[in-house]
């Protein structure tokens, strides 16, 4: 049994070895395997070259589509949704946003009242004034009232404590009363160089700390606030005018020239706030407090 598979096993392994190595063509000849096999790798070759060229020639885009490279979008900037509070604003100014207007109404009234003085008196009269007066003789009236004030600005000046105020009110209240002609030459800046003081006591009371207090519009004297009336009594009190002993007339005609006289180099400017202001009482209450907050930081 064993023999007999062992001639089967060697009779296959014979035939497989002995299998031609030629092998016939189309024609009748032979060939040898090896040609036949190089040749149908050529065959391949080919075949393989012309699916590559296929394959990897040049794609046309279809018709009608066009490709863009897309560039990425530039940052857009933050915006932030609130503002900056403005830089010129003041903080009186800001505070009186803030706070309620307590007495508007009562302002408003005072606004018209004081407005209608002015259009039918005060405007008038301070136009025709500068008109007829000389800046000189304006000039030396604006000069007398403000040596007059020497006293509050004294009084400022030394509760906040500052002594090159106090020094410099002294030095011109003396130069200007005397060798100035009562104050209406300003010698002690225009010889000495003495620079003028600008102190009241409304200033003086809020560098110590006073609340400016409700915005307010007093009839004939116009806006203040609540420290500002205050203020404006301590001054009329240090007021040498106030002593003289003049009736209510002469105070009268005296408080009405300072006023005209003051008016006349501003009134240009009071007609164009009004006619271009949308609310006139409310520019004239911005304009207020921040005049007012830049003299106080002066």
């Amino acid at each position: 049994m064993g023999l007999k598979t062992f001639s089967v096993s060697a009779v296959l392994i014979f035939g497989l070895l002995a299998t031609p190595v030629l092998s016939m063509t189309s024609d009748g000849s032979f060939q040898d395997p090896a040609e036949r096999t190089l040749a149908g790798d050529n065959l391949l070759a080919k075949d393989i070259d012309i699916h590559l060229k296929k394959e990897t020639g040049p794609k046309e885009d279809p018709p009608g589509i066009q490709m863009e490279k897309r560039m990425p979008d530039p940052p857009k900037p933050e915006v932030d949704d609130e503002f900056e509070d403005d830089p010129f604003a003041s903080e009186e100014e800001d505070k009186a946003e803030k706070d309620e207007d307590s007495a508007e109404g009562f302002n408003r009234a005072m606004h018209d009242v004081n407005d209608t003085i002015y259009q039918y008196f005060f405007g008038p009269l301070a136009r025709g004034y500068r008109d007829v007066m000389p800046d000189e003789g304006r000039k030396a009236i604006t000069n007398v009232f403000d040596n007059l004030k020497a006293p509050a600005k004294l009084v400022s000046s030394a509760i906040q404590g500052d002594g090159d105020k106090s020094g410099r009110v002294v030095s011109r209240f003396l130069i200007n009363t005397t060798v100035g002609m009562g104050g209406m030459i300003d010698v002690a800046e225009e010889e000495y160089d003495i620079k003028n003081v600008h102190e009241d006591f409304g200033q003086a009371l809020a560098v110590s700390g006073v609340e400016s207090g409700d915005y307010l519009v007093l009839p004939v004297l116009g806006p203040t606030t609540t420290r500002g009336a205050v203020g404006k009594v301590v001054d009329t009190l240090l007021n040498p005018l106030t002593y003289t002993g003049a009736g209510f007339a002469v105070n009268a005609v005296v408080n009405t020239t300072e006023r005209v006289n003051e008016t006349s180099y501003y009134v240009d400017d009071i007609d164009e706030l009004n006619k271009n202001a949308i609310d006139p009482y409310e520019s004239q209450r911005h304009f207020y407090l921040q005049m007012r907050e830049k003299q106080i930081k002066e």
